[in-house]
């Protein structure tokens, strides 16, 4: 597996479990950027199937 994916798991698997990203960038020591953005797309597609 790539690190990349196995960064994108981790974070995804953390904002499920109910962290925030604050805490994800803390624990992690992965990029803001990074954990904002995958954040961001996270919640988007959470909201998109709720609404179906």
């Amino acid at each position: 597996m790539s690190s990349e994916l196995e960064r994108r798991t981790a974070i995804i698997v953390a904002l499920r479990c109910g962290r925030a990203p604050k805490e994800i960038i803390d624990f992690f020591k992965f990029p803001k950027a990074t954990v904002y953005s995958i954040a961001k797309s996270f919640r988007s597609r959470r909201t998109s199937r709720k609404d179906s």
